[in-house]
C-alpha cells in the first residue's frame, strides 16, 4: 500500500473487482494506480492477474519482482508462465531474496530498475594517485569486472597469492586498509575461471617484482579484516551492502603502475510502458432497436434509439404487432416476429446503411411525444406456420445462415430451426406438454441455451444443447423460474431473469451454470429482456421500476451502475443492440 489514502482506497476497489472476475474494470483502476505510484508492488501484482496476454502478465510480474525480489507469489507465477526469460528473472529474484539477511553482498547492480532515474551527475576529476593507491585501484577494478560477469551470486574463493618466499624487509613498512565495494551480480558462470587466471597472473607479477626490486611491495588478500575495520563492519545493518578489505603492505615507491582506466557504469533500464485501456464509449455511441407501444395502442411496432435516449425513431408501422427484434451478424439484416394473415410468423427486414440511415421517419426530438409514422417497409416472411399462437426469441447462428426460435403450435411449445431463406424447418425439441422456449445461440456456434420446465411443471430452468438438439444439460436449479437467457459477447457468461425472490431480477452466471450473481434488486419492480452489448460494456433491459409502463435501462455488469434510456408513457421492451457502434 502507498502513503496516499486515496490511492489505497482505489487499490482496494481494483482488488475487489478483480476478485469478482471484473477484469476490465479492475485493470482500468490498477493502471491509474501504477501511473501515479510506479513503485506500488501490490498494484503490479494484481495487474498481472487482470491483463489479457501472457506478455503483459510476465511484464507486470517482473516489475513486481524488481520492486521486491522476496515476493514469493510473483516469483512462483513467473515460473508457471515458463520460458527462459521468465525462469531467469524468477531465479535472479529468488537468489537476491535468499541473500537478504545473509553475509553475502547485495549491491544496487542486482536490481534492474523499473523506473528511469535522473541521470547521475558527472564525476569529479579524480586526484592523482600514488603508486600504492594505483595498485589498489587496479586490483579493485579487476575484481569488480570479474564479479560483474558471474552467473550466480557466489563469492569467488580467493586465497593468498602463491609464493612461499618471505618478502624482503621493507623500509618504513606500513599497513594501509582499502575498502573495496564489490558488486555481487549474477552473470555468466562461464567467466569464473578468468578470475583465477587474473589473480594468478597478478600474483606472479607481484612476486617477480618483489624479488627484483629491494623493498618492493607485495599485495595480499586478507581473509580477516583488521580490528578497526571489523569494528566498523559490526556497526553496519544487515541490509547494508558489505565490503571486502584489501591490506596493502607498501614500501618506498619504486614504480608507477598502470592507472585504473575502466570503471563499470550503471545503465538504468527504460521505464516499462503499459498502454492504458481506451475509455469506454459513452451510451450515446450505441444504437438499439426495440418493441414500442403507445398506451392507447394494442399492437407493438419496432423503433430505434441511441443508448442515451436520443434519436428516437420508428422502424415499422405497427399495425401487425411487430415484436422481438434480432439484428443479424453485420447489422444489415433484422429478424422480428410479425402477423401475416392472422398467423404469427418470422420476418426478415433488410437494413441498408449505417444506423442513422436505417430510420424511416424523422427522429422525434421529444421522447414524451410519439414518433412520426414511418414509410411502409416490406419484409421477407421466412416461415409459414399454422395454428401458431405464440412465437418468441428468434436468434441467429454466428455464421448468419441459420435461425433458431420457439413457437407454440397446437398447444405444444417447442424450439425450431430454419435456414435464412426459410426453405427448411426442423423441430429440435418434441416433448409432450413440456415448455421449451427462449433459445439463444452461443457466440461460438456450438451451444444453444434455452428455457424448459421438463424437470418441474410450471417452473422453468435454463438448459443447453447442441444445435442438433442433442446433449441437453441443465444449468440452473433454484426456486421460482429462470428464463430469457442472453450470452456475453465472449461466450463465457449468461445473463438471465429469475423470479426466485418474488419479483423478476437480472442474474449473471458462468456459461456452465456456476457462480450465479444477482445484478438487480427491486422488490417492487419487474426487470426483463436482458441483452448484452457487442463490446460487453453494457446490458440493456426493460423495467417498470420508475413507472407503471416498461422503459429501457442500461446496467454496467461490473459496477452495477444503471442508466435510463427511454422515458414517457410508451412501453419499451425487448431491446437488442445494432452491431455497429456509431461513434461520434
Amino acid at each position: 500500500m502507498s502513503s496516499n489514502p486515496e490511492l489505497d482506497k482505489r487499490l482496494k476497489e481494483g482488488i475487489a473487482l478483480a476478485r469478482t472476475g471484473q477484469r476490465a474494470a479492475a485493470r482500468a483502476i490498477l493502471e491509474e494506480i501504477v501511473a501515479a505510484d510506479p513503485y506500488n508492488e501490490t498494484a503490479w501484482l494484481w495487474m498481472a492477474a487482470v491483463v489479457s496476454t501472457n506478455a503483459e502478465r510476465r511484464e507486470a510480474l517482473e516489475i513486481a519482482l524488481e520492486i521486491n525480489p522476496a515476493n514469493r507469489e510473483a516469483r512462483e507465477a513467473l515460473n508457471r508462465l515458463g520460458g527462459p526469460r521468465a525462469r531467469r528473472k524468477a531465479e535472479e529474484a529468488q537468489d537476491i531474496a535468499r541473500r537478504i539477511g545473509s553475509d553475502e553482498v547485495i549491491s544496487e547492480a542486482d536490481f534492474q530498475p523499473v523506473i528511469e532515474r535522473p541521470p547521475e551527475p558527472e564525476p569529479e576529476p579524480e586526484p592523482e594517485l600514488s603508486p600504492e593507491e594505483q595498485s589498489a585501484a587496479l586490483i579493485r577494478d579487476l575484481i569488480a569486472a570479474a564479479r560483474a560477469e558471474q552467473a550466480e551470486a557466489e563469492a569467488v574463493p580467493v586465497s593468498p597469492l602463491l609464493g612461499s618466499e618471505e618478502a624482503p624487509e621493507a623500509e618504513a613498512v606500513e599497513e594501509k586498509v582499502v575498502e573495496v565495494y564489490v558488486p555481487d551480480v549474477a552473470r555468466a558462470r562461464r567467466w569464473r575461471w578468468l578470475v583465477g587466471a587474473a589473480m594468478l597472473l597478478l600474483a606472479a607479477a607481484g612476486i617477480a617484482l618483489a624479488a627484483l626490486l629491494p623493498g618492493g611491495g607485495i599485495v595480499w588478500w586478507a581473509a580477516t579484516p583488521t580490528p578497526d575495520f571489523a569494528t566498523r563492519l559490526a556497526l553496519l545493518a544487515t541490509d547494508t551492502p558489505t565490503y571486502n578489505s584489501v591490506i596493502i603492505v607498501t614500501g618506498p615507491p619504486r614504480a608507477t603502475l598502470l592507472p585504473a582506466t575502466w570503471t563499470p557504469s550503471h545503465t538504468p533500464s527504460p521505464l516499462p510502458s503499459f498502454t492504458p485501456s481506451p475509455p469506454p464509449p459513452s451510451p450515446g455511441s450505441y444504437s438499439l432497436v426495440f418493441s414500442q407501444r403507445a398506451p392507447e395502442e394494442g399492437a407493438y411496432r419496432l423503433a430505434t434509439v441511441r443508448g442515451d435516449g436520443t434519436g428516437l425513431a420508428t422502424l415499422t408501422p405497427g399495425q401487425d404487432d411487430d415484436r422481438a427484434p434480432a439484428p443479424g451478424p453485420g447489422g444489415r439484416r433484422l429478424l422480428y416476429i410479425t402477423t401475416v394473415e392472422g398467423e404469427r410468423q418470422i420476418a426478415l427486414l433488410l437494413l441498408p446503411g449505417p444506423p442513422e440511415a436505417r430510420r424511416t421517419a424523422t427522429p422525434t426530438p421529444d421522447p414524451e411525444q410519439p414518433a412520426a409514422e414511418p414509410e411502409a417497409v416490406r419484409p421477407l416472411i421466412l416461415t409459414s406456420l399454422r395454428n401458431a399462437d405464440r412465437l418468441s426469441s428468434p436468434s441467429w447462428s454466428p455464421d448468419g445462415f441459420r435461425i433458431v426460435f420457439s413457437a407454440r403450435v397446437n398447444g405444444e411449445e417447442d424450439i425450431y430451426l430454419t435456414d435464412v431463406e426459410g426453405a427448411s424447418l426442423v423441430r429440435l425439441t418434441a416433448n409432450s406438454r413440456i415448455i421449451d422456449r427462449d433459445p439463444a445461440w452461443s457466440p461460438d456456434g456450438q451451444t444453444i441455451v434455452f428455457v424448459s420446465d421438463r424437470d418441474g411443471r410450471g417452473q422453468t430452468e435454463l438448459y443447453c444443447m447442441r444445435p442438433d438438439g442433442t446433449d441437453v444439460v441443465r444449468l440452473t436449479d433454484s426456486q421460482g423460474s429462470s428464463y430469457a437467457p442472453a450470452w456475453s459477447p465472449d461466450g463465457r457468461q449468461i445473463v438471465f431473469v429469475s423470479d426466485r425472490d418474488r419479483d423478476a431480477d437480472l442474474y449473471l452466471m458462468n456459461a456452465d451454470g456456476s457462480n450465479e450473481v444477482l445484478l438487480t434488486r427491486n422488490d417492487d419492480a419487474e426487470d426483463r429482456d436482458p441483452a448484452w452489448s457487442p463490446d460487453g460494456r453494457w446490458i440493456v433491459f426493460s423495467s417498470n421500476r420508475e413507472s407503471e409502463n416498461f422503459r429501457l435501462y442500461l446496467i454496467d455488469p461490473y459496477s452495477g451502475e444503471i442508466l435510463p434510456v427511454t422515458a414517457g408513457a410508451d412501453d419499451a421492451i425487448e431491446a437488442a443492440w445494432l452491431p455497429e457502434v456509431a461513434r461520434r
